[in-house]
């Protein structure tokens, strides 16, 4: 603490004969104090890092400026006082760093701007473990933010925001596991910006069984837009899953769903240390929309494959669902694909399907098929082979529209 005013260079007599420096290079107006800090609270919480405080006021203003590294802390049980021992349970922080500055105006409003990050994890949980990198960005402030603290041993924490920075954003990447049945890791990120939520997972892999037994999810994402004021949404999905580890059988497939509530089009990219996700809707129609690939086969029995689309509107009370399916191939018999090949075989079907329900009036559809070949094959001497041909209208009138397909074209459903 100067309040001299002036800039001091001069040395004070100490009671061994010594003398103490004290030496103020400005005349800064900036009261400081800061240290090491051990803290342990009846075995239940344990705090320790290096930590600074700075108070500035100026014309009835006044700024605290808060810094720490090197924080390790258990929030739980930590009976010898030790951060790291086998004794800890519950939430260990490991090497975090803070910087956070508080304002206060003359007039006496408040705001703050806080960066914070650490490594987090849940220890001495037998059979359910939880660790993650983790990061907390919030500016109350409603601008820019460009500081720097100093702590004692003269390592400097900045704070810095951009004006167009989202208010708040907590982000991280994090892996989990349940007792060896479930495993789950990926990166995250959630911010809040007015009345706009965004919330990202990206980079998910996720394996639910035991053993080498289960089903495995690879390059999972999810992307997230709220509006807290209408609490409506926006949300998107996407993932690879397969089934390991059953000996003759294969399922594996691929799929994404699209939701858009909010009324409007909306175009948002979030970021999260595993990649970007884009929340994107070109008009504010109330949509569904599941879209996938499926393969199956057991052992040379069975096999199944195709794509899909499914999509659900809304306008008022009426209800529109579209169904089309490409690719469909399938075989029911034995030794599918190699020699002696002998069973039921469908090739290169697909499948144009419209529902409609008005109100609380009973569901109304058509349906009909787009190519394809079904036959009895590995029959000597029979050639029993012929195109599919499906064609069903219950909605009671004429029908001449196109239902969007999985490749991006559209399958026509006409009924004249």
């Amino acid at each position: 603490i100067n309040k001299l005013g002036r800039t001091i260079a001069t040395n004070i007599p100490a009671p061994s004969g010594a003398t103490f420096p004290l030496n103020f290079t400005v005349p800064d107006t900036v009261q400081r104090f800061g240290g090491d800090i051990n803290l342990n609270i009846a075995g239940f919480t344990t705090l320790e890092g290096t930590y600074g405080f700075e108070l500035e006021t100026a014309s009835g203003a006044t700024e605290i400026r808060v810094a720490g590294t090197n924080i390790n802390a258990v929030l739980g049980s930590n009976p010898d006082g030790i951060i790291g021992n086998a004794d800890d349970v519950g939430a260990r922080i490991s090497n975090a760093k803070l910087g956070a500055v508080l304002f206060r105006t003359a007039a006496g409003a408040t705001s703050y701007a806080i960066d914070a990050k650490g490594t987090a994890s849940l220890v001495g949980v037998a059979g359910f473990t939880v660790t993650g990198d983790l990061a907390a960005r919030v500016n109350t402030t409603g601008g820019a933010v460009n500081k720097s603290i100093t702590l004692p041993n003269g390592e400097t924490v900045p704070v810095i925001f951009a004006s167009t920075e989202a208010a708040a954003v907590f982000k991280g990447t994090v892996t989990a596991e349940v007792s060896g049945f479930a495993t789950i890791s990926g990166g995250f990120a959630v911010a809040k910006d007015g009345s706009k939520l965004t919330i990202a997972a990206a980079g998910v892999t996720a394996f639910v069984g035991t053993g080498n037994m289960g089903v495995r999810v690879t390059d999972g994402k999810l992307g997230i837009v709220v509006k807290t004021d209408t609490k409506k949404f926006a949300a998107v999905a996407s993932g690879t899953a397969a089934l390991e580890g059953v000996a003759g059988l294969t399922v594996t497939g691929t799929g994404s769903v699209r939701i858009n509530k909010l009324g409007t089009a909306i175009d948002e990219t979030i970021t999260t240390p595993s990649g970007d996700v884009t929340v994107k809707f070109d008009n504010g129609t109330d949509i569904l929309q599941v879209r996938g690939t499926l393969n199956l086969q057991f052992q040379s029995f069975v096999y199944a494959s195709g794509d899909f689309l499914l999509e659900k509107t809304q306008v008022s009370d009426l209800t529109t669902i579209t169904l089309a399916a490409s690719n469909l191939n399938a075989f029911l018999g034995v030794n599918y694909g190699v020699a002696g090949e002998f069973g039921v075989k469908v090739t290169g079907a697909g499948v144009a399907m419209l529902i409609e329900k008005q109100g609380s009036n009973a569901a109304k559809y058509a349906i009909s098929t787009t190519g394809g070949t079904a036959g009895l094959v590995g029959l000597a001497g029979v050639d029993l082979t012929g195109p599919l041909a499906l064609n069903i209208n219950k909605l009671g009138r004429t029908i001449a529209t196109n239902i969007p397909a999985p490749s991006g074209a559209t399958f026509p459903l006409n009924f004249t």
